[in-house]
């Protein structure tokens, strides 16, 4: 067993978050991957619906104890989410993680996500960068979520129709000075 190491990779904030597990309830410590799933496509969405961000996975709340991701290895079968048999290692957690993506964001978001294997003395965790996304992604094609100071909320009623209006008004005008002018633009 793997002894849980110490880092600095700074606090949580409006582009940067940590999850203990991709399949480990952080409160509980029982396995519940469709929970956990849904909470990190939740967060990895409000990146893309802010100005995208850094997702740490397999480092606890406290943003400085790396716990590590070896305990999800054998458990990624579990639940409903992702496509296919997973193998008990880094390559099957990272296909989960993608697959993931694909199934609740969609094709487009999972272009925009970057994962790197991270390591802290013998444990292993991710680093998940997210860029910003031109158009609104919405979790299961029905909730929208977006990354607010140090924590993630669901845009509902005039806020939800706020957003979508500002982010298409933002892609119409990029859209038309690079038709106008010949050149890209980011709004």
């Amino acid at each position: 067993i793997a002894i849980p190491q110490t880092t600095n990779l700074g606090e949580e904030s409006d582009t940067k978050e940590f999850k203990q597990s991709l399949v480990y309830h952080p409160k509980t410590h029982s396995v519940d991957v469709d929970a956990q799933v849904f909470n990190i496509m939740r967060s990895i969405a409000g990146f893309m619906n802010n100005i995208g961000g850094t997702l740490y996975i397999g480092v606890k709340d406290d943003c400085t104890t790396v716990n590590g991701i070896e305990n999800d290895f054998t458990k990624l079968n579990e639940g409903s989410t992702g496509f296919g048999n997973y193998t008990a290692n880094w390559d099957g957690w990272n296909r989960k993680l993608i697959d993931s993506i694909r199934q609740y964001l969609g094709t487009f978001a999972a272009s925009l996500v970057i994962v790197d294997k991270m390591e802290q003395g013998k444990l292993t965790f991710a680093k998940v960068t997210v860029q910003k996304s031109p158009k609104p992604i919405f979790v299961n094609n029905k909730f929208l979520f977006r990354r607010q100071c140090n924590t993630t909320s669901q845009l509902t009623g005039d806020e939800l129709t706020w957003f979508i209006l500002e982010r298409m008004r933002g892609e119409a005008l990029e859209q038309f000075i690079e038709q106008k002018y010949g050149y890209e633009t980011e709004v």
